[in-house]
């Protein structure tokens, strides 16, 4: 019996190490090395933020705070991973199709990406869970020009055209842990290794007639550092409910009547949650360089002026306070809000404060699985329906105007493993989400549609034989 158990621990690890081999060989560098937006609004801050939670949550509006479930992993609070009951390996990619309209002028954008690769397991049947994973956390995209009027001595009302360019991004790489202090209550941490390149350059380039050099300025910062990420959960399980009901009964004397009488339902799970990270501050590196160009043309340079200026300093990462609710019923349905706020005004790079303002965001959503019986012949039955919306307040104020994102999404779990007891959770998700970003102000209006799928493996690992 012992060499049996010695055997099948060597065949499990050797499982995990494979899976764990393969998916950071295949998901590593796509994942870190992407980018995942095309918006001018990724200009501002730290980049286009980006949603890194599983595509099942995301798709029921991107709630998160209250839902804690054993066979999905809820990165976005941590004090969930006490629920978990088998190892789950997550992986997310997204398809993002959209327009952006300034006026008259009409631009389509198409982007695909990675977006998240997670592993989670229970490591104590009492509950405690451990996770890690990594994601994209903000993307940067943009290309901007104008036309300024510059002088010389001689020449008077010079047209120069400035052209501005941005890309890159940061990553998150993380550790969580998450434990239930008693019946009731859970918590859990994240501590995450925020790393990445943001990339910038201004060029400004004059006709050749006027025998002027045009000029570029380049702005690379490195950033690295952890930010830590802090949940609690209420849980309060199995609450049975007596609802009236007006039913025809049978009375003493054998006679039917109707009668209002109190029946038992279901019995639901109500969750709270509330996460919090603090001010933190993140060591940055960045290089800075200025050339003069040839005259006529912007791709050869003439002169450096000033070369890999390496200055050390600090991007000052914000207070974020989030909270929610979610209802479940033995999980055929859910119903979850959430609210959060985040003191983007706070934010400061280099000491300089870029006049973000505080954002907020609100989100509902819902999932309803028709029947969790594992012996259900009805597919459609298994199947689990999302829906969602979220409305936010981001960072940006441009022109006293605040810009905010309405979405509306949808979507469906889809069963991919045989129903037995451990693996009937194994499945894809597959969602849609249709977004505006800016159409409440005179600015950019953005519109996309957005496809994203999820795939979950759940099974049962480090199981020890009672029998040989």
């Amino acid at each position: 019996m012992y060499r049996a158990h010695i055997w099948h621990f060597f065949k499990q690890t050797i499982k995990l190490n494979f899976y764990l081999l393969f998916c950071i060989q295949f998901f590593s560098t796509p994942l870190f090395s992407q980018n995942l937006t095309s918006s001018p609004y990724s200009y501002f801050g730290i980049g286009d933020l980006q949603y890194f939670g599983s595509a099942a949550f995301g798709n029921m509006g991107q709630v998160n705070q209250g839902i804690r479930r054993p066979y999905d992993i809820n990165i976005l609070n941590p004090a969930s991973y006490s629920a978990l009951k088998q190892t789950n390996i997550e992986a997310g990619a997204m398809l993002n199709n959209g327009t952006l309209i300034n006026g008259a002028n009409k631009i389509d954008v198409s982007l695909s990406g990675l977006t998240y690769f997670n592993i989670g397991t229970n490591i104590y049947k009492k509950g405690i869970g451990l996770v890690f994973g990594a994601s994209p956390m903000s993307s940067i995209g943009f290309t901007s020009s104008n036309f300024t009027t510059i002088e010389t001595d001689t020449v008077k009302n010079i047209l120069a055209k400035t052209s501005q360019v941005g890309d890159g991004g940061l990553n998150k790489a993380f550790i969580g842990v998450g434990a239930k202090l008693n019946k009731y209550v859970s918590v859990g941490f994240n501590m995450n290794y925020i790393f990445g390149q943001n990339n910038s350059s201004i060029v400004q380039s004059v006709p050749a007639q006027y025998y002027l050099f045009n000029w570029t300025a380049e702005r690379k910062d490195y950033i690295s550092g952890f930010v830590f990420d802090y949940g609690i959960q209420t849980h309060i399980d199995s609450i049975v409910l007596k609802i009236p009901q007006y039913k025809l009964v049978i009375d003493s004397n054998g006679f039917e009547r109707k009668k209002w009488v109190m029946t038992n339902k279901k019995p639901i799970s109500i969750n709270g949650g509330l996460t919090f990270n603090l001010q933190t501050n993140v060591n940055s590196i960045r290089n800075y360089s200025f050339r003069t160009l040839t005259r006529g043309g912007i791709d050869y340079s003439r002169d450096s002026i000033l070369t890999n200026s390496e200055k050390n300093g600090n991007i000052v990462f914000p207070m974020s306070l989030n909270y929610g609710i979610s209802i479940t019923n033995n999980e055929n349905w859910t119903i979850a809000s959430d609210f959060g706020t985040t003191a983007w005004s706070k934010f400061s790079s280099f000491e300089v404060n870029t006049g973000l303002q505080d954002a907020w965001h609100f989100n509902i959503g819902a999932s309803w699985l028709p029947d969790v019986k594992e012996d259900t012949r009805n597919y459609l039955k298994r199947l689990e329906y999302r829906l969602g919306y979220r409305i936010e307040q981001t960072s940006a104020f441009i022109n006293n105007q605040s810009v905010n994102i309405n979405a509306y999404s949808f979507g469906i779990g889809i069963p991919i493993a045989e129903r037995d007891k451990y693996r009937k959770y194994s499945r894809v998700n597959v969602g849609f989400e249709y977004a505006t970003r800016g159409a409440n102000t005179s600015l950019v209006n953005e519109e996309y549609f957005k496809f994203t799928v999820g795939l979950v493996f759940t099974d049962r690992w480090f199981i020890k034989y009672k029998y040989d």
